[in-house]
């Protein structure tokens, strides 16, 4: 395949949902990490020049089991949190698999 073909389908692959969107799931997965280095699972953790803070996600780490946590940890230390919240850290977890080629665990789904 050729690299234009290759930054045809990169595009094609960003541009499927709009940039607040794409925003807004940076800023759920930002959450994650946070949460990630906060109770020292460091090994969820992967350098990424994508990330403003650095860190996403290793998805080859990083389980539904490890996504359950973070939601009870996020309900448990931020009351105020909304249900609409806790579906987007979802929502922008699932695009990150996407956006990495990589099959949705079932769990997510």
């Amino acid at each position: 395949m050729t690299s234009r073909s290759s930054s045809t389908i990169e595009e094609a692959r960003r541009n499927r949902i709009s940039e607040d969107t794409r925003t807004g799931y940076a800023s759920g997965i930002n959450q994650v990490v946070k949460w990630a280095k906060l109770v020292y699972k460091n090994n969820l953790l992967r350098e990424s020049s994508e990330s403003a803070c650095g860190y996403s996600l290793d998805l080859s780490e990083f389980s539904y089991n490890d996504f359950l946590e973070f939601l009870v940890w996020t309900v448990r230390n931020k009351p105020a949190i909304q249900p609409g919240t806790l579906s987007s850290y979802r929502s922008a977890t699932k695009s990150l698999y996407k956006d990495h080629n990589l099959a949705i665990p079932d769990e997510f789904t």
